[in-house]
């Protein structure tokens, strides 16, 4: 049975590679991963949702 997970990531530009490191170490687990992030035509916006389809192991 799959877990859908909804992080709301309020420093997205300074947390970006700690983030990414943690979901690698669990990519066997995760199935689907969207990022969703605002962006203008000059900026990207510091907030962002990561969306999440996470299938647990079984022990």
């Amino acid at each position: 049975m799959a877990n859908i997970l909804i992080l709301s990531v309020e420093k997205r530009n300074s947390c970006a590679v700690k983030i990414q490191k943690a979901l690698t170490t669990s990519g066997c687990e995760i199935r689907t991963r969207l990022g969703i992030h605002d962006s203008s035509s000059d900026s990207c916006f510091d907030k962002g949702l990561i969306i999440l389809e996470h299938y647990p192991k079984k022990i």
